[in-house]
């Protein structure tokens, strides 16, 4: 399955910088700073967007690759996989946390999405 990647840019202000890696959970609705279970095993470290609906992803051990990525508001899209991950910006306790749907091969082969990661924007 390979997801629309011809979508119009708008800019969202609060997605700007870098976010790193701090959780992973099945379930969007269930986003809780207490219930932090996942520390290991993850597949991407941190994201990073510029202004102009550009940026990164950032891999893990063993690979450690960067990939361009482009973004518009509520979406990332991963071009190279044909995946657009929807996103959503939650701020608790005066930090802002990015939850976006994680598609990967169970998408592709099964229209499944797996779970959401959880960033945390960097200051």
């Amino acid at each position: 399955m390979v997801d629309n990647m011809e979508l119009p840019f708008n800019a969202d202000e609060d997605l700007i910088g870098a976010w790193k890696y701090y959780n992973f959970i099945k379930y969007s609705a269930k986003f809780s700073l207490l219930k932090r279970k996942w520390k290991s095993d993850r597949v991407v470290a941190g994201l990073y967007f510029e202004q102009d609906g550009l940026g990164k992803i950032n891999y893990c051990a063993p690979h450690k690759m960067s990939q361009e990525i482009k973004w518009t508001k509520g979406h990332i899209l991963n071009t190279k996989e044909g995946f657009d991950m929807l996103y959503t910006i939650d701020t608790k306790f005066g930090k802002k946390y990015l939850l976006m749907e994680w598609k990967s091969g169970d998408y592709l082969y099964r229209n499944e999405i797996r779970g959401y990661y959880v960033f945390k924007k960097e200051a």
